[in-house]
């Protein structure tokens, strides 16, 4: 093919959309070569900076100004020689632009990890803002079971030994078809893991592992259920994830885990410095991070809205988008850095921690039916001040450690369904 028409021009091009602020560096030393400049493409794009829909209409005729052929209805892409000419240089640049933005946005979509049943609503909401042809959600019930994980079609139980050689077994003669050392890594680290929680994490890592060998186009991740202040997010059952869990995943599946580049938390307390570090030093490409300061929504509530408002912040190019735009959340992306955190300094956290103690202490002294810690407004805000002074960067490992021991104290007044333990 030595010339395109219009119409299969904008064909070839409307399957996807370029974002003018965001090309490739190649894509902009072809565009110059061709004599199309930066200032053109602006004006074609509009406010949004995309290209898309009949936009290429007027880019094609932009092509065409410089097409010598006779005809505005098309333009040659090779000489009679067989030589690309400027035109069908632009042309190859913006057709590698549209596939390489086509399969990006089909490769965006969620791991969603439920802690709780009630979790189920959010991976609904997701699955609705997220369609399968964009990479859809990938769902992992934590509630399903405690360790017990189905694996093509036998169960292993991984709160054994037994379970957990099983299991290794099939890594390397199921379809992943993991290299043995690779599978032996995988399974040592899920022994360092909570017992109950073992068959999420063991989801989560072969989720990795997909997304490295290219299998599931995914780029983010929800972690959802009952969070604290040290970065576990647990289930209304003995279930329990740690931010540390999921770093140990990311060392067996590199890959995968360059791969991730939005994470949201979905559980109360978890936002902070620290734990955003962690995730950082976890995902080595994480865009944006997104939690919660304080108290979330629960799942049974605002969770589902607050979620789909944020895929709609990770759907593209422009992790900026990413801001602390719902009540006690905070966020970091790579564009604005660190937003919503609590702005106290270490003596002000200290401060505020002794100001509320009274409201533990009368538990402490029997002076208080323990019962009535579930509903403590009082109660509440000591937590709340715990947690402030837990994330603070520059509280001591020593006082932090005294600080957590407290504060899951008051965690079991307000909460003895849960348990947070080892």
């Amino acid at each position: 093919m030595t010339a395109i028409n219009r119409k299969d021009f904008v064909n070839d091009l409307s399957k996807g959309a370029i974002n003018v602020n965001d090309m490739s560096a190649q894509t902009k030393e072809k565009l110059s070569k061709a004599g199309i400049s930066q200032k053109d493409l602006v004006e074609i794009a509009g406010k949004d900076g995309q290209i898309n829909g009949q936009e290429y209409q007027r880019l094609f005729t932009l092509l065409d100004k410089s097409d010598r052929n006779g005809s505005w209805n098309s333009f040659k892409i090779a000489d009679d020689q067989g030589v690309q000419t400027k035109t069908g240089l632009a042309y190859e640049a913006l057709k590698s632009e549209v596939d390489k933005n086509f399969a990006k946005a089909h490769s965006q979509g969620v791991i969603h990890l439920g802690m709780r049943p009630a979790s189920i609503l959010e991976a609904d909401a997701l699955a609705k803002a997220n369609p399968s042809a964009n990479g859809g959600v990938v769902r992992i019930e934590a509630h399903r079971t405690e360790g017990v994980l189905t694996y093509e079609g036998k169960q292993h139980d991984l709160k054994t030994e037994d379970g957990l050689k099983s299991f290794c077994r099939a890594l390397t003669t199921g379809p992943d078809k993991l290299p043995k050392d690779q599978a032996q890594k995988f399974v040592d680290q899920l022994k360092t893991m909570k017992k109950e929680s073992r068959d999420e994490l063991a989801q989560l890592g072969l989720s990795f592992h997909r997304m490295g060998s290219g299998s599931m186009p995914v780029n983010r991740l929800v972690l959802s259920g009952h969070g604290d202040a040290v970065g576990t997010i647990g289930g209304d059952d003995r279930g329990a994830v740690r931010l540390a869990d999921i770093e140990r995943l990311a060392r067996v599946f590199p890959e995968g885990a360059s791969k991730m580049e939005h994470v949201a938390i979905s559980a109360c307390f978890c936002a902070g410095r620290a734990n955003f570090e962690d995730l950082k030093r976890t995902f080595p490409n994480l865009k944006s991070v997104f939690a919660y300061n304080a108290f979330s929504p629960d799942a049974e509530n605002g969770a589902p809205a607050h979620l789909k408002r944020w895929e709609s912040m990770t759907d593209g190019d422009d992790p900026s988008q990413v801001d602390p735009k719902f009540g006690n959340t905070a966020t970091w992306n790579v564009a604005d850095g660190f937003q919503g955190l609590p702005k106290l300094s270490l003596k002000q956290a200290e401060e505020a921690v002794k100001d509320l103690q009274p409201a533990h202490e009368k538990y402490l002294t029997g002076k208080t039916d323990p019962s009535k810690g579930t509903r403590d407004a009082h109660l509440d805000e000591y937590y709340v001040a715990l947690s402030d002074l837990i994330r603070h960067p520059d509280i001591s490992p020593e006082r932090k450690k005294e600080v957590d021991e407290i504060r899951k104290q008051v965690l079991k007044l307000r909460h003895p369904e849960l348990d947070f333990s080892e």
